[in-house]
């Protein structure tokens, strides 16, 4: 099936430029992915974890993973790769922070045995041979525990039940674990964007990469998922204190947008979000994020990201029915940070 679509010249220049630089065959696969990536973010919204723990009967489980990690002491770390963070919005496919959680913990491990920052490329294939029995090991728990799908604590993980399963690990290693843009060696990932994983590309083939002191920081609050199994919530109160004081502080643009999200929805629970789409919209023109003329799909994909991500760190709830976002915990009161754990 063919489906047109009006898009206007600056973004259809745009797309011509991402296929010259070689990263798509043409102008088709490109918005072909771009529908697809949108429809990842559907679903994510479904499949979004609440932070409270899960109120559900809790059967045997996890196919005998061995739960429970340590941090080393030193790990070495590095400045954050240059980056104007002050007035970036997190990309709306980062939706989820769990999934970072293991490429931290890793990294600290890889990195403080040989005293050495990591390759990218080998540290990728480290991931996948590391991520792969935790993935299944939370699946297994959600099947044997009939989780719904907003409760899924594996959302954001690669995918094996999927027609294309390589996609999905691609997808995974390229969001949370990084990738370099070879027309200017930029590196790009969630955690470049948050400051947590420090990118020190040396050409097209070859970027180190370690810890941030921000992102050795967090390590010392444990995960509880991590730490004690999937029925436990995906984060801490503490970690949830230390990325919103992070990104109030590192990314002020961003938290902005969390606060104005806030307040502009009801905690009434009766309507979806999309009835506040024109109000988004206008703020993310204002912020310079969008366009003028930019649609409303633009918007609802910018929007749901930052709808999933509060909703993992408390600041917003889920209603009863699909969309519904109720206002929980101001993102005020997470600031200032938990108090640092003692040796």
């Amino acid at each position: 099936m063919r489906v047109f679509s009006d898009i206007d010249p600056d973004t259809y220049d745009r797309i011509e430029e991402v296929v010259r630089d070689g990263k798509y065959r043409d102008v088709d696969q490109f918005i072909r992915v771009a529908v697809q990536n949108q429809l990842n973010i559907e679903r994510a919204d479904e499949e979004q974890t609440s932070p409270s723990p899960d109120v559900q009967t809790n059967k045997k489980s996890d196919g005998g993973y061995a739960w429970g990690y340590s941090i080393p002491d030193n790990p070495p770390v590095s400045s954050p790769h240059e980056m104007n963070r002050e007035n970036e919005l997190l990309f709306q496919q980062y939706y989820r922070f769990f999934p970072l959680f293991p490429v931290l913990v890793e990294l600290a491990e890889v990195t403080a045995e040989t005293g050495e920052p990591a390759v990218l490329d080998e540290f990728r294939d480290h991931i996948v041979e590391k991520i792969e029995p935790l993935r299944d090991a939370i699946v297994d728990w959600e099947e044997t525990n009939n989780v719904k799908k907003k409760n899924r604590k594996s959302t954001g993980l690669p995918k094996k039940d999927v027609k294309n399963p390589e996609y999905s690990e691609k997808r995974y290693l390229d969001h949370f674990v990084g990738k370099i843009r070879k027309r200017d060696l930029a590196p790009k990932s969630f955690p470049h964007s948050l400051g947590f994983i420090a990118y020190e590309p040396i050409d097209e083939e070859k970027c180190l990469m370690q810890l941030t002191p921000a992102g050795k920081e967090l390590l010392q609050y444990e995960n509880p998922l991590l730490g004690n199994g999937p029925d436990s919530p995906s984060l801490s109160r503490e970690e949830r204190e230390f990325l919103v004081t992070h990104i109030e502080s590192e990314l002020p643009a961003e938290y902005r947008l969390m606060e104005f999200v806030y307040s502009t929805l009801p905690d009434d629970g009766n309507k979806t979000y999309t009835n506040w789409l024109d109000e988004f919209g206008e703020y993310l023109k204002e912020e310079g994020e969008l366009d003028e003329d930019a649609s409303e799909e633009r918007v609802r994909s910018h929007i749901a990201g930052v709808l999933s991500r509060m909703v993992e760190l408390g600041i917003l709830d889920r209603g009863s029915k699909r969309g519904v976002y109720i206002p929980t915990i101001p993102p005020g009161e997470f600031l200032n940070g938990p108090t640092k754990p003692t040796a």
